[in-house]
């Protein structure tokens, strides 16, 4: 669930939870002014009683008092009933049309002279008509707020959600953006408050960062430009001495091998280091031209065969017949197919084989050519697949291997210049496909 769905969800939750709270504290204290109410409507009759019987005992005129009675009976609902006691007998009074249900009796005491007590018998079916109307009409008022304020909760929600997830997702893709190697990337989503502080301390990282990754380029680019003098000197002097006639030791003559060895190596490695400075500096540069495909693939596969044949692996081609030409740079693409085949050579077992394909797509309304190496070696772990195409990034069981891992950073550079994409399927114990895709 999307955390503007939770946050809009969490809001209206609470919106109605906190309705809820007021709706039920309403509905207790309309219930409590109503009973208090009722209590005065019974005093307040009881009151009116009294008085009359007052009047009527100053009177001495007992039918005043029982036409005030009915009188009473007809302007008082709430009465179902008066019983009048007058020299030891009991008159009850009720209304023309008789109110069913119980009633609740109120005695008012005699006040003096021939008139006895009087009982006021309080209709409960009244109250509790009343009741249930003052509870109708609670309910109905509390439906008719809800209409009127949930809209505009909801609306509030929505806009309070929307506005949190979209700077919690600005901060997430700035993260993101860090991730994938743009260092210096900032995230504006204002305010003061802690996500606004949490921003800050993002963009202060990401900007250290990016200070940190040029320093560190430039150091790479300056030491290796400094190396490639000294290593020419070397290269030059191990080549100079083994050029001399006569005879040499075999132990002097196996150590000029392992310099001129190693000192070719570090020159590769010195290379790469350059190239992808340039490409990291935008200096790389693209020359196509018309190529022809077939032959480019066969050149490469020919080139590595001698190595394979000593590695005791099978290095094949297939490529589909009346490959088309394509407009690219030879150059740089049979560096790519390079790393890739050289990279199968280094990680497939003995008695392995290695197939490089050659075909033409048709993909999103355009023509492409698509290139892959397929191995039967150890396969890579689908969590390090993502990383592989990083400089320096190298497959967890690749220890054993010589390389510096930037043959795949360099070749997904010089595809997606050409416009294209590279990618690699693997799993572990079941080998690996790389592959490229350019623009034919």
């Amino acid at each position: 669930m999307r955390l503007r769905t939770q946050l809009t969800l969490a809001l209206l939750g609470a919106s109605l939870g906190t309705a809820g709270v007021l709706g039920a504290n309403y509905l207790r204290l309309n219930r409590r002014a109503l009973a208090e109410d009722q209590r005065r409507q019974v005093r307040r009759t009881l009151e009116e009683v009294r008085r009359v019987r007052d009047e009527a005992v100053f009177g001495q005129d007992p039918l005043m008092l029982v036409d005030a009675l009915k009188s009473m009976l007809a302007t008082h609902p709430e009465v179902q009933f008066f019983e009048v006691l007058h020299r030891g007998m009991t008159t009850r009074l009720t209304p023309l049309a008789p109110r069913e249900g119980a009633a609740e009796p109120h005695a008012v005491e005699a006040g003096g002279g021939e008139l006895g007590r009087i009982q006021v018998g309080f209709s409960t079916a009244f109250f509790e008509e009343q009741r249930r109307e003052a509870a109708a009409s609670a309910w109905a008022n509390m439906r008719a707020s809800a209409l009127a304020v949930m809209p505009a909760g909801a609306l509030l929600a929505l806009l309070l959600g929307g506005w949190l997830s979209r700077r919690v997702q600005a901060l997430s893709e700035t993260v993101d953006r860090i991730g994938e190697g743009r260092l210096g990337a900032v995230a504006e989503i204002g305010g003061s408050d802690e996500l606004a502080r949490l921003a800050e301390r993002i963009n202060q990282m990401s900007r250290r960062l990016g200070e940190l990754e040029a320093a560190k380029k430039l150091f790479v680019a300056s030491v290796t430009h400094e190396l490639r003098s000294p290593l020419a000197a070397i290269e030059s002097c191990v080549r100079l001495l083994r050029s001399e006639p006569g005879p040499r030791a075999p132990v002097e003559a196996d150590m000029l091998r392992r310099i001129e060895a190693n000192a070719a190596r570090l020159g590769h490695f010195v290379t790469n280091l350059l190239e992808l400075a340039k490409i990291e500096r935008g200096k790389l540069e693209l020359h196509p031209r018309a190529t022809d495909v077939r032959a480019l693939f066969e050149d490469a596969v020919l080139f590595f065969e001698p190595r394979a044949r000593e590695a005791g692996l099978e290095l094949r081609l297939a490529r589909e017949p009346g490959l088309p030409s394509a407009r690219l740079d030879p150059d740089l693409l049979t560096q790519v197919l390079a790393n890739l085949v050289s990279n199968a050579i280094k990680f497939t077992p003995k008695g392995g084989s290695i197939s490089v394909e050659a075909r033409a797509a048709r993909l999103r309304g355009r023509d492409w050519l698509e290139g892959s190496v397929r191995d039967n070696g150890p396969g890579i772990a689908p969590e390090a697949l993502s990383r592989l195409f990083a400089a320096f990034e190298r497959a967890p069981d690749a220890s054993r291997a010589e390389g510096t891992g930037l043959g795949l950073a360099i070749s997904k550079a010089i595809v997606e210049l050409h416009g294209g994409e590279i990618g690699a399927e693997s799993a572990p114990g079941q080998g690996s496909r790389f592959w490229f895709r350019v623009p034919a």
